[in-house]
């Protein structure tokens, strides 16, 4: 039975008969679609909010302007991925410059706090350096690190070399019975903040492992590298050099000057009784006195 209706095709094959049709002059079927690069407008056009054609290294309406024409993300890159790229990159600038202005605050500490004889002999040893970097410079000055390898072993310490491994990880310290100043937060913080930073290269080497073993202990007796003296001296001076602006809801510096009293109270207790903790802590609290007074006097 003949009808007078037309029969229609399915859309998708409708489409392939229409795409089939686009060729050349030739008869030859022409290359399948592909996806165009959305192209973003130059700085230049961006900021006047005009047409840009996204042409490089020049658009059109910059060539015929003579304005300066750059633009913000690579060829194919939306502008969002350029500005998190470029985001990344700051933070990393950021923290490499926070990490050398907080290495190099230290150091200025120290030489503020040595005898003159050493702080030259470290000033002679920055001349000399090969690397123009300050974070490579200062690196270059930890010249205990041998002397500490070498010596630790000898105090009955059979993890010495691990010390430097363990350099990264906190300490989690108890503030009882080494000091009533902090809570053991505080004091695991200042602790860990003190291994982490200075005791590398600007204060008195004090092998970490042994310190941290015979700190754990419950009670106070006499040992090769921890005292209620060294502790509170450590405390102290890390405190004053800290970022925080409270701990345990104290102002910092007002925490600080109550670690420096109890270090000084105990100063007195052991001065006719040296001991290596003795004179570790002793320039330990000349250094947080330094700090203490750098901050008085506002350079800090």
């Amino acid at each position: 039975m003949k009808t007078s209706y037309t029969r229609l095709l399915p859309g998708s094959a409708k489409h392939g008969a229409q795409s089939s049709k686009v060729g050349s002059a030739d008869g030859t079927q022409g290359s399948p679609a592909t996806c165009s690069v959305n192209l973003i407008a130059c700085e230049t056009c961006r900021r006047k909010k005009s047409k840009c054609d996204g042409r490089r290294p020049i658009c059109d309406r910059c060539s015929r302007c003579g304005s300066h024409c750059n633009y913000a993300a690579e060829v194919g890159e939306s502008r969002s991925a350029a500005l998190k790229k470029r985001y990344g990159a700051l933070v990393r600038d950021y923290n490499r410059l926070t990490k050398e202005a907080y290495m190099l605050r230290r150091f200025y500490g120290h030489i503020r706090a040595v005898p003159e004889e050493q702080a030259f002999s470290v000033f002679l040893k920055i001349r000399v350096g090969q690397s123009s970097r300050p974070l490579d410079v200062l690196e270059s000055l930890d010249d205990t690190h041998q002397e500490r390898n070498e010596y630790l072993p000898s105090c009955g310490d059979s993890d010495g070399e691990n010390n430097e491994a363990d350099s990264d990880q906190n300490i989690e310290a108890r503030a009882a019975p080494w000091t009533t100043v902090a809570g053991d937060e505080v004091v695991s913080e200042l602790i860990t903040q003190y291994f982490t930073f200075d005791y590398l290269y600007v204060f008195p080497p004090i092998n970490r492992t042994i310190f941290a073993r015979e700190m754990a202990s419950p009670s106070v007796h006499p040992g090769l590298c921890c005292s209620p003296l060294l502790v509170n001296a450590i405390c102290a001076q890390q405190c004053y050099i800290s970022r925080r602006e409270h701990m345990e809801g104290i102002p910092r510096l007002e925490m600080a000057e109550r670690f420096l009293q109890e270090a000084n109270r105990l100063l007195l207790h052991e001065l006719y009784s040296l001991s290596l903790p003795t004179c570790q802590a002793a320039c330990l609290i000349f250094a947080a006195a330094a700090a203490r007074d750098e901050l008085n006097n506002g350079d800090g």
